[in-house]
């Protein structure tokens, strides 16, 4: 059977026919090669397809949503004498900081695969106020644009904001001989934000979920100015 075996009745050192040796087993090796290579090349093929198409579905575009509600502490600091109205007594360099509520929405459309251009509305207020200081309560609401763009395939985002604003202080000594909002004075400003944060989609890639960190700044300017800071904490519930 073996091209070495030797050959019977001959002289010894002797060896059977070669062709067996050295045709049939090398042809075999090189066609089951041949057929590892093309296997692999499919392999290869395929995986580079399902990557392709992974990246694709990864991708953002379309219409854009986002609505979240922020938690963390927010601070207003007035350079200048406040005078609102007559009967209230007047109130230097009014400062006060407090834990704040923030809500926002927005709502846009994509520019190119992963950025988002949006308009959208927010509101924020503190939740408490500083006894004897004359003002009982801070509103705060702003109108404006924005971007989003996500760093993929982390679906890391960053964005940012700028609106035009307006406040309004609570004064509870102020007279009112009609309605509350009487008691209420009102600055206007512009406010830019920024914020940075992690979502997480459905397998659509569609809707989601994230957590993010967001700075906002609000200048006040009138008599006196005021500036307002915040730092929040915000879980979004995203569309994109």
């Amino acid at each position: 059977m073996f091209a070495t075996q030797l050959n019977p009745g001959g002289r010894s050192g002797e060896r059977g026919p070669i062709s067996r040796r050295y045709f049939r087993y090398p042809a075999a090796i090189v066609f089951v090669a041949l057929v590892l290579s093309e296997l692999s090349a499919t392999a290869r093929t395929e995986a580079q397809v399902e990557s392709t198409d992974d990246e694709e579905e990864q991708e953002h575009a379309g219409f854009f949503s986002r609505v979240f509600i922020g938690v963390g502490y927010g601070s207003y600091i007035g350079n200048g004498r406040f005078d609102p109205t007559p009967g209230v007594r007047l109130i230097e360099d009014p400062a006060f900081g407090s834990p704040a509520l923030n809500l926002a929405l927005d709502g846009g459309i994509a520019v190119i695969d992963n950025l988002a251009l949006h308009i959208g509305v927010a509101f924020e207020t503190l939740l408490l106020s500083e006894e004897n200081s004359g003002i009982d309560a801070f509103f705060l609401f702003g109108i404006g644009v924005g971007a989003t763009y996500y760093f993929m395939p982390f679906d890391f985002y960053l964005s940012g904001h700028i609106r035009l604003a307006g406040a309004l202080f609570y004064l509870p000594d102020a007279p009112c001989s009609t309605a509350f909002w009487e008691k209420l004075e009102g600055f206007g400003g512009v406010g830019l934000s920024l914020a940075f944060g992690k979502e997480w989609f459905s397998s659509d890639n569609d809707a989601g979920i994230g957590i993010g960190l967001q700075g906002n700044y609000v200048y006040l300017g009138d008599s006196p100015n005021f500036n307002y800071f915040s730092i929040l904490l915000i879980p979004t519930l995203v569309s994109f």
